[in-house]
């Protein structure tokens, strides 16, 4: 914008007779009035409820693809940097605070990976004390107790998790089941189950083929079985 302003203006000197000190002294003026209206636009948006909401969410879309970039190159601490600027603008994403502890633990901290997961337990505790029956939530309290190696609390949270799903699956129409397919799969993992979370990670694709959630979980959950699996089971599981 900055650019066009200044361009625009050299047009309009050109076609007038102005001297070069005239000319300089309009230009360091539109710099100034450029660079105020920049600066209180700025703050403007920035005291908006609805824009500092849209900022941060841009911000954390940022640094969470940094942090997928450097984790490429195998940079664990600057992985844990940016999530860590994530987590200072979206608090309380377990999802984050695992991700934290892991890149910690290839970091041979394990104190600091501790400290995250426990955090993101405690986060875990909380949402499910105001609803006892929401499966992200204890599918989430599984994964952050795998991670310190609690496998009765494993069991104990996805096997909730597991009962819940089966009995909406039960209650809702078709498209509604894919959701609840999904999530039951995942409880499948966490109580290590893997060919039957392949099972109803592909019946969430099969029943909405465009969901691209569904797609990459059923497919990368695929991969892995072919790849660590020997077996008989793969043709019933893609086929039946």
């Amino acid at each position: 914008a900055m650019a066009m302003t200044f361009t625009a203006f050299k047009f309009w000197l050109a076609k007038r007779s102005i001297s070069q000190a005239t000319s300089v002294c309009g230009f360091i003026l539109l710099t100034l009035i450029v660079l105020g209206s920049a600066y209180a636009t700025t703050q403007l948006l920035l005291h908006q409820p609805a824009q500092q909401a849209e900022i941060k969410s841009r911000l954390g879309n940022g640094y969470k693809k940094f942090a997928d970039r450097y984790k490429r190159f195998n940079d664990y601490l600057a992985v844990v940097e940016v999530l860590q600027l994530y987590n200072t603008i979206k608090p309380d994403n377990t999802v984050i605070l695992r991700r934290i502890a892991s890149n910690y633990q290839q970091l041979n901290q394990p104190e600091k990976a501790n400290e995250f997961l426990y955090q993101a337990i405690a986060v875990g505790l909380k949402r499910n004390a105001n609803a006892p029956d929401n499966v992200p939530t204890l599918i989430s309290l599984a994964k952050s107790y795998h991670k310190i190696q609690r496998p009765e609390k494993v069991s104990l949270y996805a096997q909730q998790a597991y009962d819940l799903a089966v009995k909406k699956v039960k209650q809702v129409d078709d498209k509604e089941q894919a959701y609840w397919y999904y999530w039951l799969a995942k409880a499948c993992e966490q109580l290590n189950q893997q060919p039957e979370a392949l099972k109803y990670y592909r019946k969430a694709y099969k029943i909405m083929p465009g969901n691209y959630r569904y797609e990459r979980a059923y497919y990368k959950k695929r991969h892995l079985m072919e790849k660590y699996y020997e077996a008989d089971w793969t043709e019933g599981l893609y086929f039946n």
